[in-house]
């Protein structure tokens, strides 16, 4: 019989300028994740495998247990507008919808 819990967190961040002839811009990107896991196991049976006594043996085991999960990300450009309209990015922000699974 036994338990386990892990947990992860991840928190990534960086930002730059960059100098093109029309003007400076400014971009960040962030990403920020959570992965949580917990479970349980049990011995349903043990079969010994040769002479009396050995320590070889066969297991049947059960395992469960469930996950969450949740990433966001951000991304901001500032720039003259001129820039920003050529590359075609307006987006401020974003996230990705959580998850949570189970084992079996």
């Amino acid at each position: 019989m036994g338990l386990f819990f892990d947990a992860t967190y991840l928190n990534l961040s960086t930002s730059d300028r960059v100098y093109p002839p029309i003007g400076p811009v400014k971009v960040e990107v962030g990403l920020e994740e959570w992965l949580v896991e917990l479970g349980g196991l049990y011995q349903l049976a043990r079969w010994p495998l040769g002479k009396e006594g050995g320590e070889m043996a066969l297991a049947l085991d059960v395992l469960g247990g469930g996950r969450y999960w949740n990433l966001s990300t951000d991304l901001d450009i500032t720039g003259p507008v001129l820039v920003i309209n050529s590359v075609g990015v307006g987006v401020s922000g974003g996230s990705i919808p959580s998850w949570v699974c189970a084992h079996d």
